[in-house]
This record gives C-alpha cells, sequence and structure tokens, in this order.
C-alpha cells in the first residue's frame, strides 16, 4: 500500500516530499552560487538564465536522488 503524502504537503501542493525538498534545495543553492560556465557561455539574461539554471538544479537533485517529476 502506497504511504499517503502528509497534510502539509497536500495543503501547499507539493509535487515531490520534504526530504527531495531539501536534496532540490541545496543543489538549488549550489548552483545559484556557482553558476555553470555553460550557462554564462550563452550570453542568455533574465527568465531565459534563471531557467537553463533551475534545469541544471532540478538534473542535480535527481542525481543525488530526489524523487522529481520531469516536468
Amino acid at each position: 500500500m502506497a504511504r499517503k503524502a502528509s497534510l502539509t504537503n497536500r495543503a501547499r501542493g507539493a509535487r515531490h516530499s520534504d526530504e527531495s525538498g531539501s536534496k532540490l534545495e541545496s543543489a538549488m543553492r549550489e548552483v545559484h552560487t556557482d553558476v555553470p560556465k555553460n550557462v554564462i557561455a550563452t550570453g542568455k539574461t533574465g527568465k531565459a538564465k534563471e531557467a537553463m539554471i533551475r534545469a541544471i538544479g532540478f538534473s542535480k537533485a535527481r542525481k543525488r536522488g530526489a524523487k522529481i517529476p520531469k516536468k
């Protein structure tokens, strides 16, 4: 039987667990402090740059074992 999500997760409409959230948070913090060279090399700014950084952060969190939906 599948484990039910906590009420806090349901109330806030979370798409991932609290454990995955902490992995995601650390990955995002890492990516935002040290922006990857491939993001800088594209020359994009604003929303496009943030989208690239977000995608890299999600990828790093998934590699660490966080269960995050693909899209």
